[in-house]
């Protein structure tokens, strides 16, 4: 079924209830289809493709969605942090994450694959943390 991994990540984190009529457009800017709610958005929409960045807690602190209104195929580009976590542990966590990439740049490696790099660290970090 088209949506299930992103609705039931949104429906488990809570985000559809308290964020996720900020985050979803109302109306297609090319055709004027109207969205109710969410739910009425996934009925209406084709998922392109979609990222959700997880925290151990499950809750989401980055959301990329791409998908094509049913009725015309403009393609929509969704991204938002509002699931970001702000807890003073996320903040330690994104500022050590920055500080790493800031150091691989001024190293000579590109940017994109610093954050690739230090990404894959920090997933490492997790896994290992948990054992």
């Amino acid at each position: 079924m088209k949506w299930e991994k992103v609705k039931k990540l949104f429906s488990f984190t809570g985000l559809a209830k308290n964020n996720l009529k900020d985050i979803l457009p109302n109306v297609c800017p090319k055709c004027g289809a109207k969205y109710r709610n969410s739910d009425d958005f996934f009925a209406k929409t084709e998922e392109v493709s979609s990222v959700i960045r997880k925290t151990e807690s499950e809750k989401p602190i980055k959301i990329n969605l791409e998908c094509r209104c049913s009725i015309c195929s403009y393609l929509f580009k969704i991204n938002s942090d509002k699931g970001r976590d702000t807890s003073k542990e996320g903040v330690y966590v994104r500022s050590k994450f920055g500080e790493i990439l800031e150091m691989l740049i001024s190293e000579g490696m590109d940017r994109e694959v610093a954050k690739n790099e230090v990404l894959k660290l920090f997933d490492e970090q997790k896994r290992t943390s948990k054992k």
